[in-house]
């Protein structure tokens, strides 16, 4: 199979290549390196240096004529996206209008597009579901449902199927500080440095955090499913959104930002207390979402625990400054 990723040279994108690669997959990345980085780059992939906004980003996508494309590419940071909201719709709404535009012209069998539990805003109750009315609160997750949105506008009716993945907070080895996840990498570059870590507010704030090969298990089968991923789901009533081929990816679990540091603790053997800040403007309290859906359409769940995951992350950062 061949598949094209946009974004492939960052944090999970790089990391989905690698596996696929390992099951005899054609895969050709690419990405503009604005973001991501070269190093992530398996040289038995594909590569070209290309934005998705390029004019040749279209030319590249049938000369490669992939049978799947899954969307990466975006503006991810949600700080970046208030300090600058046109840039943030340019490369997530209109980036992925070019990669919908791709899609068509390569005639693919499937469009797996990156989402986010951004999507869902302030959560009215817990956990998270697919089906629930969406109303995110910043820039990047405004920009996350609108490519939801369009995909589902563009391609309905047409013979490209499409699996909207939203992430929990992922993290994992090749991850920068920047995006949803980010802490964990924040933790770890900090510990390395011998700088206490930062905890912003009290500490109690809840999130889902899934390790990033759970992630790339999750759009492998995304990929290479033999059911039709935009049939799962109902259109938008009045007390419901459109979940149609909308999947959560995550673990269903909740974990404080101070369990998550205390899960480093063992492996970076860090015994001291945190420096504790102000909390950030914007942040939500509590996020956990329902991986059921994914479970029951295409038997998919997480795996990795936190610990295991959390050590395995440890050991790729301290390797990779020693």
């Amino acid at each position: 199979m061949k598949i094209l990723i946009t974004g492939g040279a960052g944090f999970i994108g790089s990391n989905l290549a690698h596996y696929l690669l390992a099951l005899e997959g054609e895969i050709m990345v690419i990405d503009d390196l604005s973001s991501g980085y070269a190093v992530n780059i398996d040289p038995r992939s594909g590569f070209r240096k290309l934005s998705i906004l390029d004019d040749a980003f279209v030319d590249a996508c049938v000369e490669f004529a992939p049978d799947v494309i899954v969307h990466f590419a975006a503006q991810s940071s949600v700080t970046l996206g208030e300090a600058q909201p046109g840039f943030t719709h340019e490369v997530n709404i209109e980036g992925t209008r070019r990669v919908i535009e791709a899609a068509k012209a390569c005639n693919v069998e499937r469009l797996v597009f990156a989402s986010s539990a951004a999507v869902y805003g302030v959560p009215k109750e817990l956990p998270l579901v697919e089906n629930m009315l969406l109303e995110p609160i910043n820039v990047y997750g405004e920009t996350k449902l609108a490519g939801e949105e369009l995909i589902r506008t563009e391609l309905d009716g047409g013979d490209i199927d499409y699996a909207l993945l939203r992430f929990s907070n992922v993290y994992g080895p090749r991850q920068t500080a920047e995006g949803e996840g980010g802490v964990v990498s924040c933790f770890c570059e900090e510990l390395i440095a011998g700088r206490l870590p930062i905890i912003y507010g009290d500490g109690q704030q809840i999130r889902d955090f899934i390790y990033v090969a759970d992630v790339v298990q999750a759009v492998t089968w995304a990929i290479g499913g033999d059911i039709m991923f935009r049939e799962a789901g109902g259109p938008a009533s009045a007390s419901v959104s459109d979940d149609r081929g909308v999947f959560n990816i995550s673990t269903g679990y909740a974990t404080t930002i101070e369990q998550l540091l205390n899960g480093l603790r063992v492996p970076a053997n860090f015994s001291q207390k945190a420096k504790y800040a102000p909390e950030r403007s914007g942040d939500i309290r509590e996020s956990i979402l329902s991986p059921r859906k994914a479970l029951d359409t295409f038997e998919w769940s997480a795996e990795i625990d936190l610990n295991q995951g959390l050590d395995t992350t440890w050991t790729w950062y301290w390797r990779q400054k020693h």
